[in-house]
């Protein structure tokens, strides 16, 4: 064991060797006259123990106490004051400032030094145990365990302290940044792979930073940045697309390969006029803007963003009552065979009845739809679908719309199988709409549970073929017995060649023995040129529009 004793009186060392050779064995004792020899003793030697004399002459033992606190090779030290005297606030007041223990030199003795040193290394491996554990605590509390960047909690209480104590106006970013379909990589190689990809995110967007910049992880594949001063925005800017760059190079770990990039917000303010909260939801929109614009880029936030934030986020709480409330209804559009214009189905189409007033899908679906809303609408949809259906005339059918997000939901095929099973209804009455979209991913799972729902007698068609993809080989591959051709397809006057092109393709679909059911017929014109052409199936305005059953 080494020991330091500090004190400036040799009748006091000679004290301390004798009764500190009697008391312990292996020791070796090193002796400081003052505060200064005693620094550069502990700068170059390790001590186990230090016998600090109160009253020094350079430096009293409790500055000394405080600042050997502050010294990496000290602070492990077990420390003992020693003094001459008895008043115990002074004993009380070296204790606090982080001694283990206070005796007095008149009490010295052999015995009781050895009790006094092994009483204090057994607090002192307490007092570091203590430490130890309310350093994890407070890793805990301000880290996130997995990337190791600040947390959530310590990120918005860090800005929060910066804007507050700012005094003079200076502009400050914040930048929010959120990664373009993890979701997918999640579901696909499971959260093992999508955790260890968010950890090489982070390191990768850490290389883009100067340093001076807060980094956080905000949750999930959320990322946050803060910087506290900004001189232009072409300085932020420079780091954002920074990030865009790196980004998608591709990921490669565990014998795979994995690519992703990233949607950023950015809220650029003056420090005096802005708060925490405020900051970090005006980038949290900018983010949601930069998404709908096309993803992996970057978007400033703009004070109209805030009006459309609001709108979208009253619509996805109205639709999270609706779902309650049975706000929403079905309306059923004929769809009639050409040749006689008799009614042969129908197709569903939801629309959202609030205080009076009929709101058509295509101003909630996209928000349901992000908002992962519509697998509840969906399932309301699909239930009310076959309740109506049901009490019909066994000769129609009714169309069903189904979200590409739907159809990656292992239960939707035992859903719709145990809804038809409770209306005794036959499956071949039901006919699932899908659009080309949801096989862009070329997921085995959406193709599974087409495949189910096929083999369990239920009728599938290609909706809206004849935009986007439009891919030869869907036809040829997927298991549909319906092709519906999109109304873009059919020329709203007299035009040979866009006539020609659709007659080529309804040939084609009829050489494959799909059944055609063509949108958008509106004039007599229209119907007439479908009829040429042997189009078995027809819907449009011209036919009748969307409207509760008992209207047909």
């Amino acid at each position: 064991m080494d020991i330091l004793v500090v004190d400036d009186d040799d009748l006091d060392q000679q004290l301390f060797q004798r009764a500190l050779k009697k008391s312990l064995d292996a020791i070796k004792v090193c002796f400081a006259a003052s505060v200064g020899e005693a620094r550069n003793m502990i700068n170059t030697m390790n001590f186990d123990v230090i016998l600090l004399d109160q009253h020094l002459p350079d430096v009293d033992g409790i500055s000394f106490l405080n600042e050997l606190k502050l010294n990496q090779s000290a602070n492990k030290c077990t420390v003992v004051m020693v003094s001459n005297s008895t008043d115990e606030n002074l004993a009380l007041e070296c204790l606090k400032a982080g001694a283990q223990d206070f005796v007095l030199k008149s009490s010295i003795n052999p015995t009781m030094l050895k009790t006094v040193i092994a009483n204090a290394k057994t607090r002192k491996e307490l007092e570091a145990k203590l430490l130890a554990s309310h350093e994890r605590t407070r890793i805990l509390a301000e880290r996130d365990t997995l990337t190791g960047l600040c947390n959530r909690f310590f990120f918005e209480q860090t800005v929060t302290n910066a804007l507050a104590s700012r005094r003079q106006k200076k502009l400050v970013s914040l930048m929010f940044i959120d990664l373009d379909n993890f979701k997918k990589i999640n579901d696909t190689w499971g959260h093992k792979h999508g955790d260890a990809l968010l950890t090489r995110v982070a390191r990768r967007i850490s290389s883009c930073l100067r340093g001076s910049e807060l980094f956080a992880r905000f949750g999930g594949d959320e990322f946050v940045i803060f910087l506290q001063e900004v001189h232009s925005a072409n300085e932020i800017t420079r780091i954002a697309n920074r990030i865009l760059q790196v980004l998608p190079a591709p990921f490669e770990f565990d014998g795979f390969t994995f690519y992703t990039s990233a949607s950023i917000g950015i809220s650029t303010q003056a420090s005096e006029n802005i708060d925490a909260d405020t900051l970090i939801t005006q980038a949290d929109i900018a983010m949601h803007r930069a998404k709908q614009d096309g993803k992996n880029q970057v978007c400033f936030f703009e004070a109209d963003m805030q009006a459309e934030f609001s709108r979208r986020v009253m619509i996805e709480n109205g639709l999270r009552k609706a779902l309650t409330h049975e706000e929403f209804v079905l309306h059923f559009q004929p769809i009639v065979a050409i040749s006689n214009r008799q009614i042969r189905g129908y197709e569903a189409l939801v629309r959202w009845q609030r205080e009076g007033v009929l709101t058509p899908p295509n101003d909630f679906i996209p928000i349901a739809q992000e908002s992962n809303l519509i697998m509840d609408i969906g399932h309301w949809v699909i239930r009310e679908a076959i309740r109506q259906l049901s009490v019909l005339d066994a000769d129609h059918y009714v169309t069903v719309n189904l979200s590409p997000l739907q159809l990656r939901d292992p239960e939707l095929p035992s859903f719709i199988i145990a809804q038809a099973a409770s209306y005794n209804l036959s499956p071949e009455r039901l006919v699932l709409e899908l659009t080309e979209t949801a096989f862009t991913d070329q997921r085995a799972d959406v193709y599974q549970a087409v495949s189910d729902l096929r083999k369990a007698g239920f009728n599938v068609a290609l909706d809206d073929f004849g935009t986007g993809f439009s891919s030869l080989s869907h036809l040829r591959d997927l298991p549909i017995s319906t092709v519906k051709i999109d109304r873009s397809m059919l020329p709203e006057k007299k035009n040979p060649r866009q006539e020609k092109l659709l007659k080529g393709l309804v040939q084609m679909i009829q050489a494959l023995e799909l059944d055609i059911v063509i949108e958008g017929v509106e004039t007599e014109a229209q119907h007439q040129l479908c009829r040429s052409l042997n189009i078995s199936n027809g819907q449009g305005y011209l036919y009748g529009k969307p409207a509760p059953f008992a209207h047909h």
